[in-house]
């Protein structure tokens, strides 16, 4: 039985596309910002971030450098890729 589901799944996912909505765009919202240590940029969607681990602070300040907007996902969710793929994980959250 599990052989027939996990053949019937995997069907699924090759016969399945993930296509954009752009009628219904994601919109970014407020969001809050620890003041204690945050730090300003030029280019992130927010002016401000606040609690930003090492590596984090390294590869935002990398983005910013590169002049690209970008924004850091807030940790209890924000935007995501929905997945097409097996396994427990149906949403993927850039961080």
């Amino acid at each position: 039985m599990k052989d027939l589901a996990d053949k019937i799944a995997m069907a699924y996912y090759e016969h399945s596309e993930l296509i954009y909505e752009e009628d219904d765009p994601f919109t970014f919202g407020p969001i809050r910002v620890v003041k204690e240590g945050a730090v300003k940029f030029a280019n992130s969607l927010y002016p401000q971030y606040g609690k930003l681990g090492t590596e984090e602070l390294a590869f935002a300040k990398g983005l910013d450098a590169a002049n690209v907007i970008w924004h850091r996902n807030p940790v209890s969710g924000g935007w995501s890729i929905p997945l097409l793929t097996p396994g427990d994980t149906t949403n993927f959250f850039p961080g």
